[in-house]
């Protein structure tokens, strides 16, 4: 989770998985191809846009349906 700080140097910081941290480094001076080639070197993976873009619309047709189905409940408990 990005953590941005108005005014501060940016770095990165990365923890294990008990949320103790290993690693911090200053990534104001790297260009964006080496900040890529930085993080990729520790080990993420660059994600798929597609993918992100199907589950975007999946969620945001769940939230249309959920507030359709909360409507109509709605509508009928005040026809009663």
């Amino acid at each position: 989770m990005a953590h941005i700080v108005p005014g501060r140097t940016p770095e990165l910081v990365l923890y294990d998985e008990n949320g103790v941290e290993i690693e911090r480094m200053f990534v104001d001076k790297l260009k964006y191809d080496e900040l890529h080639t930085l993080v990729q070197s520790k080990g993420f993976k660059r994600r798929d846009p597609n993918a992100a873009a199907a589950t975007t619309t999946a969620t945001a047709s769940t939230r249309r349906a959920r507030a359709a189905r909360r409507l109509l409940r709605a509508t009928e408990e005040t026809a009663c």
